[in-house]
């Protein structure tokens, strides 16, 4: 219900004597401001109070406080309010003699244990107080005088956080430090994902890069090289030297070679060809242009292949790289390979890192060319660097740096290792910037969030079982985390159900979380929240996949599942659950089954 605002103080305001509006009478403006001057005296602004409606005639009310004192009020908007109704409200202003009023809550969300242990704990009740005591009680704290205003000290801490999230780490033993509260924040809003993070990294360090010489981009383009073929420089280098000398034999002829201008035939240059043997067989000229247009047609239409170096450059891009590589001494038989998209996106990267290098350590300007040639080369070096597919092979790189492999192995070795390559290359980049004069930019504000996250989930380990599976999978990247959030000293006494939750973000099959409870260590609970109807059925069709895999290990197992509605107040339900404040939910069963435990 909207209240709109509440004044306390009209001209000619009419007192209602009876509960049920009976016996009006008019009474002095004064006599109504002193009443409400001793209900609501020492109330500043902010202070949150309640009150039970005890009559309304209109717009004017008469709300009894809890110590029994009366104020009077009036609607600025014509809402209905029931007589028994309790209401909660914020103090708008108090100039002494005159009190405004503004509601803050109905009777739903009027938490008067919350308000009364506030103030027995002389703690003021605003909004952020009331939401400190009900968040404590609602995680189970005592609220207590002294522990109340021990977790008011740390809420004031934290002006700009949310009470809520304060209690909560308070009560999982989180560390209350600025970068580890900002962290909770953002797990609690969803906005934690590495996958999210690298995909941000990624795009500002390349925008970064193209403010940068190419020399600076070679350094920065390092970082994700990680090598593992032959070193593209020291070919290339190969390439020039046989140029140069060619160049000494035959100037002329070697120029031409230099950078070949194979283009295509158009369809005129084809007709033309075969009108030329066409008189000669006397084929019909309309036999021949039909045949052109055929070779044309199926040239035009040779579909793109599916590898992951044609997802990240188009044909054209890659023509145009394949071109200006040749220039710079690049192997024929490579360059076809990076044409057909065959090539990884690694070693066409290692490609453009190795013409920058060729320049960087004057490896061009000690061979012997013509100033004319040395020119075209050193264009064709600043031509790579400065292209829209190095920015796009950055940011791929910057992404698979930053997640797994769907090789179908991630074990805890590799995952480990992932974050450990993660921490080094992104403090590598930190320092570079530095050394640019870039370590206040937007891009380093981003790598420390990415370490900051990485130190929170090492924090979250030590309460619990979590870890963030950001994964490259075909033509797509997609983010999973694995939570088991019950208390590693219950899962290590074997004590209680063991409750686990894999959050899936992938581009085809939208959100999924799928929640595993684990009973008696045999009975096993899956609950999967799904995007759309579509999915709902796809589960319902397939679970039996997983129940037959889960029979085998000797499991007896119940599935449901339902779909996340819009309204879900929780972006992510896992970390609500592990975190504190989660939410229950009731699926469609959509199979129940019953095996006999195997040992």
């Amino acid at each position: 219900m909207n209240f709109g605002g509440i004044s306390a103080y009209e001209q000619n305001i009419k007192n209602v004597d009876g509960a049920d509006g009976s016996a009006i009478s008019s009474k002095p403006v004064s006599a109504v401001k002193a009443a409400n001057a001793a209900a609501l005296g020492d109330a500043r602004e902010g202070q949150v109070v309640t009150g039970e409606v005890a009559s309304v005639n209109g717009r004017t009310v008469k709300l009894t406080l809890p110590d029994s004192q009366v104020v009077t009020a009036r609607l600025e908007a014509d809402v209905k309010v029931s007589v028994g109704e309790s209401m909660a409200f914020t103090v708008k202003s108090n100039t002494g003699s005159q009190i405004a009023l503004k509601p803050l809550f109905n009777s739903s969300a009027v938490n008067a244990t919350a308000i009364k242990a506030l103030g027995q704990a002389s703690i003021l009740v605003d909004a952020n107080s009331l939401a400190m005591a009900s968040a404590m009680m609602d995680e189970g704290l005592p609220i207590g005088r002294e522990s109340m205003q021990a977790m008011y000290r740390q809420v004031n801490r934290f002006p700009d956080a949310n009470p809520a999230d304060i209690v909560a780490m308070s009560k999982q033993g989180l560390p209350l430090t600025p970068d580890m509260v900002e962290q909770f924040s953002a797990y609690r809003n969803n906005e934690h994902q590495i996958m999210m993070l690298a995909e941000d990294i990624s795009e500002s360090l390349a925008d970064a890069a193209d403010e940068l010489g190419y020399d600076a981009k070679y350094e920065l383009s390092g970082i994700f090289d990680h090598g593992g073929e032959p070193d593209a420089s020291a070919l290339m280098k190969q390439g020039l030297d046989d140029m140069a000398h060619q160049a000494q034999a035959a100037p002329a002829e070697a120029a031409m070679e230099a950078i070949p201008e194979e283009k295509p035939a158009g369809i005129l240059d084809v007709a033309a060809k075969l009108h030329a043997s066409a008189e000669a067989a006397e084929v019909p000229v309309e036999e021949e242009i039909a045949e052109a247009e055929e070779i044309a047609v199926a040239a035009e239409e040779e579909p793109e292949p599916d590898t992951p170096l044609a997802r990240v450059m188009d044909r054209g891009a890659r023509q145009e790289l394949a071109d200006a590589l040749k220039g710079l001494g690049a192997p024929e038989a490579d360059m076809q390979q990076l044409v057909s998209g065959q090539m990884t996106p690694e070693r066409a990267l290692q490609y453009m890192r190795g013409a920058m290098k060729l320049d960087i350590s004057g490896e061009l300007d000690s061979l012997s060319l013509s100033d004319e040639a040395m020119a075209e080369k050193h264009a064709l070096v600043k031509q790579i660097a400065d292209s829209p597919a190095f920015k796009n092979l950055l940011k791929d790189a910057v992404v698979r740096d930053f997640s797994l492999s769907n090789d179908g192995d991630i074990s805890k070795e590799k995952v480990h290792q992932l974050y450990e390559k993660i921490l080094r290359d992104s403090g590598r980049v930190m320092q570079l910037l530095e050394q640019f004069g870039k370590e206040d930019s937007p891009l380093a504000k981003q790598l420390t969030n990415v370490n900051n996250n990485i130190s929170f989930m090492n924090q979250l380990n030590e309460t619990f079982q979590y870890v963030q599976l950001p994964i490259q999978m075909s033509g797509e990247n997609a983010h999973g985390d694995l939570y088991v959030y019950t208390n590693k000293k219950k899962l290590a006494e074997k004590d209680g159900d063991i409750t686990a939750l894999l959050h899936l973000e992938m581009e085809t099959m939208g959100t999924m979380d799928i929640h595993v409870t684990l009973k008696d260590l045999n009975k096993v609970n899956t609950h999967f929240m799904l995007a759309n109807d579509e999915m709902l059925d796809f589960v319902s069709e397939n679970i039996h996949i997983l129940n037959e895999r889960l029979e085998a290990r000797g499991y007896s197992m119940t599935t449901d599942a339902e779909v996340k509605t819009g309204d879900d107040k929780n972006k992510n339900p896992a970390i609500s659950a592990m975190l504190g404040g989660g939410q229950e939910h009731k699926g469609r069963m959509i199979s129940k089954f019953s095996f006999d435990v195997k040992a």
